[in-house]
């Protein structure tokens, strides 16, 4: 290698390392994040409580959404009772698409 290519690289080098260390971030920006983190963990968490909750819960009203629409008269045979039941439980969780 000539000198001209050590110079080179070694101005890259420094280049490299003096954008590296003024790109690094602070203690105060380190730590607004670690809080937003946090903050969006304790979201997601309460979220996922309150899915479970729900989940738990969707046969209990079911059923009773049920009763309603006998009572209504809307209902006639075994077939259109578990229909209507098929599509209350779908507007609860989303795995089943009977229409």
């Amino acid at each position: 290698m000539d000198r001209n290519s050590t110079i080179g690289l070694v101005l890259i080098g420094l280049i490299i390392t003096v954008f590296s260390v003024m790109n690094q971030p602070s203690e105060a920006e380190l730590k607004a994040a670690q809080k937003k983190e946090a903050a969006a963990a304790q979201k997601a968490d309460k979220k996922d409580k309150q899915a479970k909750t729900v989940a738990k819960t969707p046969s209990q009203s079911n059923a009773n959404n049920a009763s309603q629409v006998v009572k209504k008269g809307e209902i006639t045979t075994k077939k259109t009772m578990i229909y209507a039941f098929l599509k209350m439980a779908t507007r609860t969780t989303n795995w089943c698409s009977a229409q």
